[in-house]
């Protein structure tokens, strides 16, 4: 399993696929309010809207782990930092 609770963390590692949204959501509506993702090497997008929606504290990431490599939202639709709305093409 991907997904494993340690303390007051859940921490999230190697692959998490999309059946571990639910577990995760389990998790973060019990109360859990901190993610480890030093650990995890793929997110599937139900995994991450996920944390979007519950916004624990983040930790991890340090040393080329997924947070870092991945895309900030919006960069494949043109959005720039600031920008009220999408720009046409």
């Amino acid at each position: 399993m991907t997904v494993r609770r340690e303390g007051d963390v859940v921490w999230l590692e190697g692959a998490c696929r999309v059946e571990e949204a639910e577990t995760v959501v389990g998790l973060l509506g019990a109360g859990m309010r901190t993610v480890d993702l030093s650990r995890c090497q793929a997110l599937h997008a139900a995994v991450a809207q996920v944390l979007l929606a519950f916004r624990p504290a983040l930790r991890g990431g340090a040393g080329g782990s997924l947070p870092a490599r991945a895309p900030a939202p919006g960069a494949d639709r043109g959005w720039r930092s600031g920008d009220k709305r999408p720009r046409r093409r």
